[in-house]
C-alpha cells in the first residue's frame, strides 16, 4: 500500500467520522431544505467543443497552449464508459449506513478505480463504453434510463475508461480494446522544434457535475462537453508519451462541463 492511498484512507476516515457526526447531531434540529431534482428519465450525451481551438479541414484539430507551443492534432479518440446520476446524501429517510458507504465511495474514488462498476448500480445508471472519436457537431449518445420518481438526485458522474476486450461493447476498432484515450499529432515548439505524439493512455477519470433546475417526474438531458481549446496548456512535452497522456487525460475530464439539452 503507497503512502499516497494510506493518506486518502486517512482523510477519507476523517471526513466520514465528521459526516457521521453531523447526521447524528442533526437529528434533532429541524429538517434541512430539499434539494436536488427527482428526474421522471435520464438521458446521457457526449459532444466535443473547439473553443478557442481551429478546425483542420481535412479533420481534426489545432490550437496554441498558453505556453505558445502549437499543436496540430489528426485523431483524439476517447471512451466514454458510463454516466449516473448521484443520490442526493441530504435526502430524507435515507439509512446513515447507505449515506455513509456512497460519501466512502464518492472521496475515495472507487467509481474510477472500479471502472464504473459499483457494488449496487443505481438505476439512473449507463454503462455504456463508447468509442467517441473527434468530430464537431456530433455528440455520442450513451443511452438513457426510465426511473421512478422515488429517489432525489444531486449530482451527476461521468467517466471515461479504456474500452473492454469482450462483450457487447467491445469496440469494432481493435486497436482502442484497453485504451481510455487515444490522440496522433505533433507540438510545434517556438524553436521550430516538431515533437510527433502518439499518445496512448489505459486509466481510468471520471468528474462530477452538478445538475440543473428541473420539475419533479419531467425528463432530463444531459450533455458532457469536451473542450479541447486548452487540452495541452502546462504541459511539458519533454515527459514520457506516457505521461503527457495521462495529463492530457486529465486536462480533459477537469475542463469538460455539463449542459442540460
Amino acid at each position: 500500500m503507497t503512502a499516497k492511498t494510506v493518506a486518502r484512507i486517512a482523510l477519507g476516515l476523517i471526513f466520514l467520522g465528521g459526516l457521521l457526526w453531523a447526521l447524528l447531531g442533526r437529528s434533532s434540529e429541524a429538517p434541512a431544505p430539499v434539494e436536488g431534482i427527482v428526474p421522471g428519465s435520464v438521458a446521457y450525451e457526449v459532444a466535443w467543443a473547439l473553443g478557442g481551438a481551429t478546425f483542420r479541414p481535412g479533420g481534426g484539430f489545432e490550437v496554441t497552449t498558453d505556453q505558445g507551443v502549437r499543436v496540430e492534432v489528426d485523431e483524439l479518440t476517447v471512451v466514454p464508459f458510463s454516466a449516473t446520476l448521484v443520490p442526493c446524501v441530504t435526502e430524507p429517510g435515507r439509512p446513515v449506513a447507505a449515506l455513509l458507504w456512497e460519501s466512502a465511495v464518492a472521496l475515495l474514488g472507487v467509481p474510477a478505480a472500479r471502472a464504473g462498476h459499483s457494488l449496487a448500480a443505481d438505476p439512473a445508471q449507463v454503462e455504456a463504453p463508447t468509442v467517441f472519436g473527434f468530430q464537431v457537431d456530433r455528440p455520442a449518445v450513451l443511452g438513457q434510463r426510465t426511473l421512478g420518481g422515488q429517489t432525489r438526485y444531486c449530482r451527476v458522474h461521468w467517466l471515461i475508461a479504456r474500452a473492454p476486450g469482450d462483450g457487447p461493447h467491445r469496440p469494432a476498432d481493435a486497436a482502442m480494446i484497453g485504451k481510455s484515450l487515444h490522440l496522433v499529432g505533433r507540438a510545434l515548439g517556438k524553436d521550430g522544434q516538431v515533437k510527433p505524439l502518439v499518445l496512448d493512455a489505459s486509466m481510468a477519470n471520471g468528474t462530477f457535475g452538478e445538475l440543473p433546475a428541473l420539475s419533479d417526474g419531467a425528463p432530463l438531458t444531459l450533455r458532457w462537453i469536451l473542450s479541447v481549446d486548452h487540452l495541452f496548456d502546462s504541459l511539458d512535452f519533454t515527459e514520457r508519451d506516457a505521461v503527457v497522456a495521462r495529463r492530457v487525460l486529465g486536462r480533459l475530464v477537469e475542463t469538460a462541463r455539463v449542459e442540460r439539452r
